[in-house]
């Protein structure tokens, strides 16, 4: 074999870079199978979602805090507060922490042995 013949047969891979397979390219078979690896519960997933959910409400509406948050002198003619308050998160920096503990915690609950788990 040539020099160049040579050169060239150890380049070949280099240049033609083989194209990825059609599974990964696909973005929601990446993401399910990224979900099933962390395996959060669906009750974790609602948590967080609801805690994204109050905190984009809250960003984009002062109203909507007020009418949520819980308020001394304002909780008696709106007791729904009292429930909807812990679910708000105005810091940006709140609702990653909030996020990761409701992960955190609810990720606890698929614990390899099934003896260790805490039973109600």
């Amino acid at each position: 074999m040539r020099p160049a013949q040579r050169l060239m047969s150890e380049i070949e891979p280099i240049l033609n870079f083989p194209a990825a397979p059609a599974a990964a390219a696909d973005g929601a078979t990446r993401i399910g199978a990224f979900i099933e690896r962390i395996k959060v519960p669906q009750a974790t997933r609602a948590t967080v979602a609801i805690l994204i959910a109050m905190f984009l409400c809250g960003a984009a509406s002062p109203e909507f805090v007020a009418h949520v948050a819980l308020v001394p002198g304002r909780t008696i003619p709106y007791m729904w507060n009292v429930f909807t308050a812990s679910w708000l998160e105005v810091n940006p920096l709140g609702l990653i922490v909030s996020c990761a503990a409701a992960v955190l915690a609810g990720a606890s609950a698929f614990l390899p042995d099934p003896a260790s788990r805490l039973s109600l």
